[in-house]
């Protein structure tokens, strides 16, 4: 009877691994969609142009790589954007866990990628298998010497029925409209680089047009760059405020065209949204249109080595902290080799230059004689008095290089001279009154000469310190105190506004309470299973239960049995 059991439950086994267990696939990804593009800018890091985000799901940012293909070579952290070059930026974009990149075969993808509605190359990562990671490539164009125009605003005045259209010139910053795309041909419906035309595209001749009720007109103009200036495929173009349709030519102007609501026509009374932000600029929309209602670039706040520039008006941090130091006055020497302007912020070294050296040696007290430094004051190496002809009756033993006296003359009596003291300032040390001696060049404390100064140590007067105020100063972004005594601002009292009904509740700093647009971080979702395959640990309790229905039914069968036989 055993036996029996034990061969039905084998049976039972064998049956349940011929059962097909279908592998889960991956979830194959065809597109890739990036933002966060900005235009390489001369002399800015290239490591400071790294922030491209993704929507995308089941992709991870890898590496970012700038390669100079002006001068053929990749880019390091650290190095800077030259006018006159052309970059182009390679992003790795890695396949998350149940992902995998679309493929045509083992070395070609099969997916589409975009950075802001703009076209990249797609390659695959040669040292990675099964596509499980692809490089994403976009090129620029050279970058102008002046620097790109991002951003363009134009003013035009709007079509009011019964008035002739303005074809007066546009001009915005280091731009504006022209007929110049037609080398010398002339366009009879286009004056000063604008036209006109209707919503069915009919243009309006600038002698004889003339704006009609209840109709939607539309304006086109050329608009070329300054000299050293150039557009970008991402350059924005507004009118009055309003989004255009702009498109940039490789020729280096950009055609713009903008249509106006229709004339005469009753529209809602827009219900603006709050301060809405990009790296460049804020603006207001429409919340119920969606028509842009108000648009400009930041502005306010100064980027420094210690701290990034945000926007007075919506509060984004536009501008990120950079190596703009604010140089103090004096030279400080930085060793033998040269002396700079220090940092008044971080204490860098600033506009560093060469000592010049004087012609002769400087005496440096006892201790010796150098070179000094006509800028600094700082000294070179100090190198040992040089001893001449011992002293006598009428002459002090000197220094053979730089005149310093040795030893008095003989039988010396000091001729002293009073030298007043100079008063510390919060920063710098000050120097006790003293009285001098002609003969020696020994320092002392009273007029008969009978208590030395030990060392030129014993004369300084320690700095005094800033003396913190009471009131705060302010800007638009921050409030802090200053020194009571010389006014110096107090960085390290320096705090943001905290602001109730536009008052910061510090300071006297009044103003409208600016919003945080900062986009918020989305929490990342699992992927949805949509293959219809079931799960392992489903196919695994099928299989348990199998398992045990087909002991019970064995148990049940040899129970019947045994009553028939009794």
């Amino acid at each position: 009877m055993k036996n029996k059991i034990l061969c039905f439950l084998l049976c039972l086994t064998v049956l349940l691994g011929l059962v097909p267990v279908t592998a889960r696939a991956a979830t194959q990804i065809s597109s890739v969609s990036l933002s966060g593009l900005r235009y390489p800018e001369a002399g800015k890091t290239c490591s400071s142009f790294n922030a491209f985000t993704t929507t995308t799901k089941g992709i991870t940012f890898h590496d970012v790589v700038w390669f100079d293909r002006t001068e053929d070579r990749f880019m390091e952290d650290g190095d800077t954007f030259s006018a006159n070059h052309q970059y182009s930026v390679e992003v790795w974009v890695e396949a998350a866990d149940g992902y995998a990149f679309k493929c045509v075969d083992d070395r070609t993808p099969d997916i589409t990628a975009t950075i802001d509605s703009l076209e990249m190359e797609v390659a695959k990562a040669y040292e990675y298998k099964a596509f499980a990671m692809v490089t994403l490539t976009y090129y620029f164009p050279t970058i102008p010497p002046k620097g790109w125009l991002n951003s363009v605003n134009l003013t035009v005045p709007a079509p009011v029925a019964g008035q002739k259209p303005s074809y007066t010139q546009l001009q915005a910053d280091h731009c504006k409209s022209s007929n110049a795309y037609f080398n010398g041909n002339t366009d009879e419906n286009m004056k000063n680089g604008v036209s006109w035309y209707t919503g069915s595209y009919d243009q309006l001749s600038p002698d004889t047009g003339i704006f009609k009720e209840e109709t939607v007109y539309g304006v086109h103009t050329l608009l070329f760059p300054e000299e050293g200036y150039s557009f970008h495929d991402n350059t924005r173009v507004y009118v009055n405020g309003k989004l255009a349709e702009a498109v940039w030519d490789y020729g280096n102007f950009m055609s713009v065209k903008y249509k106006f609501p229709a004339t005469g026509k009753n529209s809602h009374v827009h219900t603006p949204s709050d301060w809405r932000t990009t790296q460049v600029y804020h603006y207001k929309v429409c919340t119920t249109c969606g028509d842009m209602l108000e648009e400009e670039d930041h502005k306010g706040g100064t980027a420094s080595c210690v701290a990034p520039a945000v926007c007075s008006v919506c509060g984004y941090a536009y501008k990120e902290a950079n190596e703009d130091h604010i140089p103090d006055a004096a030279w400080t020497a930085c060793g033998v080799l040269y002396h700079a302007h220090l940092c008044t912020l971080c204490g860098a070294h600033c506009d560093p230059e060469e000592h010049r050296w004087s012609p002769r040696y400087h005496s440096v007290g006892a201790e010796g004689h150098a070179y000094q430094c006509a800028d600094c004051k700082g000294y070179d190496v100090i190198y040992p008095h040089v001893p001449g002809p011992a002293g006598t009756p009428g002459a002090p033993e000197t220094c053979k290089d730089c005149g310093y006296i040795i030893a008095p003359a003989a039988g010396h009596t000091h001729t002293l001279t009073q030298v007043a003291e100079v008063a510390p300032t919060c920063t710098e040390p000050g120097v006790n009154a003293y009285y001098s001696c002609s003969g020696c060049n020994q320092k002392f404390r009273n007029a008969d000469g009978t208590d030395p100064y030990i060392s030129e140590e014993e004369l300084v007067i320690p700095p005094q310190g800033h003396q913190i105020s009471n009131g705060w100063g302010h800007n638009e972004q921050f409030h802090w105190r200053n020194c009571a005594v010389c006014g110096q601002q107090m960085t390290e009292t320096e705090m943001a506004h905290e602001l109730q009904d536009g008052k910061c509740t510090t300071c006297d700093y009044d103003s409208a309470t600016p919003k945080d647009t900062t986009p918020k971080p989305t929490e990342p979702q699992t992927p949805k299973d949509d293959s219809g395959e079931l799960p392992w640990w489903g196919i695994l309790l099928i299989g348990f239960g199998a398992v045990i229905a087909g002991v019970g039914v064995g148990v049940v069968l040899v129970v019947k049995k045994n009553k028939t036989k009794s």
